[in-house]
């Protein structure tokens, strides 16, 4: 949760966090930073790496429908698949039932070679993802360095009765990007229980683990620094970042991927026990270059500056700004939108660069962009990407994060929350929210904003580095001047598609069109002159060159082609399509 100005919070240091609780509030356990505590942390990591649990080896265990069935409320099938796992793995010779002894040398808690039941990663995936309860001795044998009291010690599960335990917290495995191209490093996550498990109204303080808005957000994060808007030259390879800051951490799945690519990080959040879960899952994860703040906004870190701030805030629009902490902001509509757009100028470097997820409201009378542009188009010294990825009526909105909030649709309470909300949307003559995202890079040129609506699907790999190279190459290109522009060397890239629709019959094409996959899915309706000219940019002509002979070809004046190429090629350089020397 963020707070409205004026609230004057006091931002304190995680140190200063200590409290000596259980990050639920509900039993007496050691605190995160307590040593008693860090040494159990380090037991479940060392726990986890020897049973080799991870999202790769979770995906192999559960079939696709199952997951997707367990994801939605159903875990009976994805159970069933795990026992059986877990049966087959039992009745193998005892004599092989036991892996291999593990080296851990890496681990910081110690290098002792270590020797666990044979399939581990079914049972903590029994527990923790498919939700079933698990025996007593079960998880003594798989948490074997940990412990079951150190399970509950940790707040991780909760007795059942007759000697079997369930989930209490949730922990996820993910594979994030490393430090160096290509590389991939096995991460785990404690959190409250996702949806599935829970299955009931989340608490108010609730901390959300990995959702489909965080993954959204991994994907659309640069892994370092492609040099300013202005240079001559851009490198191939991004930079490594010195400073990164995640603004509104939740439980520290951005702190723990910027810390894989920035030398420092800064991780905030308004929650305390948010920032106890962060802390917790630092350790977890190795952690040890994330200084954690507590704080709404940028007031934790007034008058620093960062290469890169990510943030994934409280974004969703409640009456009155009051819901679930996680998603809710305290402030009126879309302030907490408005209040984190104008705060970002003052808190990049050079060349440094902010991407957020973002939601806002379109007012009667006006267009979906119209908010947001009249507060980026304000800002000094930056360059302003606006991407609108989906348009709701209030009433889709309001049902979707009732629903969301684990209240059962037909029940009062859900009635309740979407009456309220619809209410609170009316009283702003709010027609539609918009759900999307924003690039916003430290300008050394002139201030630029760019406002666009994609709805293609997110390409299946990470995408941050390409859009952040998309964004700097366009805003360059559009500095340009005519000439210079068509000067450049063009090449298309991602594997852009060409498509022809025809008449039966008839010999030309009634429609072309280019569709392109990476970074988003998009298809853009061409003539023939902009597709020819597309075919013809390998890089040995220059854009001017191509278009020279294309006007002969086509029979126009040279100049209309100029004008059109340009116009045109820039839209494919926003898309993807088109790269040129500068970036090769």
């Amino acid at each position: 949760m963020f707070n409205e100005p004026g609230d004057n919070p006091v931002a304190a240091p995680s140190e200063s966090l200590d409290a000596r609780v259980d990050p639920l509030g509900e039993a007496p356990v050691a605190s995160p930073v307590d040593p008693r505590a860090e040494a159990l942390v380090y037991a479940l990591r060392r726990d986890l790496l020897v049973a080799e649990y991870s999202e790769e080896r979770l995906l192999s265990l559960v079939s696709e429908s199952a997951r997707r069935a367990c994801l939605q409320g159903y875990t009976a099938a994805a159970a069933a698949e795990l026992n059986a796992r877990i049966e087959a793995a039992d009745s193998v010779d005892p004599a092989d039932s036991v892996a291999p002894a593990i080296a851990n040398p890496a681990d910081p808690a110690g290098n002792a070679n270590l020797s666990v039941p044979a399939d581990p990663a079914a049972t903590i995936a029994l527990l923790f993802f498919a939700g079933e309860p698990v025996s007593e001795a079960r998880l003594a044998a798989v948490f074997s360095q940990l412990g079951v009291a150190g399970l509950k010690t940790l707040g991780l599960v909760t007795e059942t009765g007759s000697g079997y335990f369930r989930a209490a917290l949730s922990l996820t495995p993910l594979q994030m990007r490393g430090k160096t191209p290509g590389e991939t490093v096995n991460t785990w996550f404690i959190s409250d229980l996702d949806d599935h498990l829970r299955q009931k109204a989340a608490r108010q303080d609730h901390v959300m683990g990995i959702g489909g808005a965080t993954r959204a957000l991994l994907k659309q994060l640069p892994r370092g620094s492609f040099g300013s808007t202005s240079a001559d030259n851009s490198p191939s390879q991004p930079e490594p970042f010195t400073s990164a800051l995640d603004l509104g951490t939740g439980c520290g799945v951005i702190a723990v991927q910027l810390a894989q690519f920035s030398e420092c990080v800064v991780a905030t959040d308004t929650s305390d026990r948010a920032l106890k879960l962060a802390r917790l899952n630092l350790r977890l994860n190795a952690i040890s270059s994330v200084t954690l703040l507590q704080g709404s906004l940028f007031q934790p870190v007034a008058g620093q500056r960062f290469d890169l701030i990510a943030s994934n805030p409280p974004f969703v629009i409640t009456p009155g700004g009051s819901d679930y902490e996680y998603r809710s902001s305290g402030f009126s509509g879309d302030g907490l939108v408005q209040q984190l757009l104008t705060g970002v100028p003052e808190h990049l470097r050079p060349g440094g660069e902010f991407v957020s997820l973002i939601n806002w409201e379109v007012h009667w009378g006006s267009d979906r962009f119209a908010r947001p542009a009249s507060w980026v188009e304000r800002l000094a010294g930056v360059h302003t990407w606006l991407i609108a990825r989906e348009v709701m009526a209030p009433l889709d909105y309001a049902m979707m994060w009732a629903r969301d909030g684990g209240s059962a649709q037909h029940s009062s309470e859900f009635d309740t929350r979407v009456t309220a909300a619809l209410r609170d949307f009316q009283e702003r003559k709010t027609v539609a929210v918009v759900m999307g995202s924003v690039r916003i890079i430290a300008a050394e040129t002139k201030h630029s904003h760019r406002a666009a609506t994609i709805t293609g699907q997110l390409a299946a790999g990470d995408v941050g580095d390409e859009l952040s190279r998309i964004h700097r190459l366009a805003v360059q290109l559009e500095n340009l001047r005519l000439q210079q522009f068509l000067g450049h060397h063009f090449i298309t890239q991602g594997s852009p598609q060409e498509h022809r629709r025809y008449r039966p019959g008839q010999e030309s094409p009634n429609k072309l069109w280019l569709s392109v996959a990476s970074p988003f899915a998009q298809q853009f309706e061409v003539d023939p002159l902009v597709a020819a000219a597309v075919g013809a940019s390998d890089g040995d002509l220059t854009l001017g060159q191509i278009a020279a002979a294309l006007a002969e070809l086509f029979s126009v004046p040279a100049a209309e082609c100029y004008a059109a190429l340009h116009t045109e090629f820039l839209e494919l350089v926003w898309a993807g399509v088109l790269v040129t020397e500068i970036q090769q």
